[in-house]
């Protein structure tokens, strides 16, 4: 059996080689949330890029959601709100923007998101959807 600096090398990679592997699992999750920007005009909820109004927003179960609301319409007060969640935003008075982090329920299923001061105008439909794709906000 070899010593002195063979030994020496050897025992730094074994270390370094279990260092990597016990960092792995914190790797994975170093991508952070995914973006959603939602965009209040008109009355009505976007998808940043989105023509339809109030979209079905497609979340996967556990997933990491960091969602941006933009608020364009300059003398309205808006919101984002998934009440069966007990999530929501600031209120944005006028023009602005928020943001919130969440993590989506890890059971699939369906929430109505809604702007708190709008009800019956700015309502959509949040779905957590099982499967191993990534989902994204889509049009209804």
């Amino acid at each position: 059996m070899r010593t002195g600096p063979t030994r020496i090398v050897l025992t730094a990679v074994l270390l370094l080689a279990g260092g990597l592997v016990a960092l792995l699992p914190l790797l994975a999750d170093s991508r952070g949330p995914r973006e959603i920007r939602i965009v209040a005009r008109q009355m009505s909820f976007y998808v940043d890029g989105g023509a339809t109004a109030n979209p079905v927003i497609k979340v996967k179960p556990g997933e990491r959601v960091r969602l941006t609301l933009v608020n364009e319409d300059a003398g309205l007060d808006h919101d984002f709100a998934v009440p069966a969640w007990s999530l929501t935003t600031p209120l944005l008075e006028g023009k602005g923007r928020t943001l919130l982090v969440f993590t989506a329920p890890s059971r699939p299923g369906t929430a109505e998101y809604v702007c708190s001061r709008h009800l019956a105008m700015m309502t959509g439909t949040i779905e957590v959807a099982a499967g191993s794709r990534q989902t994204t906000a889509t049009d209804r």
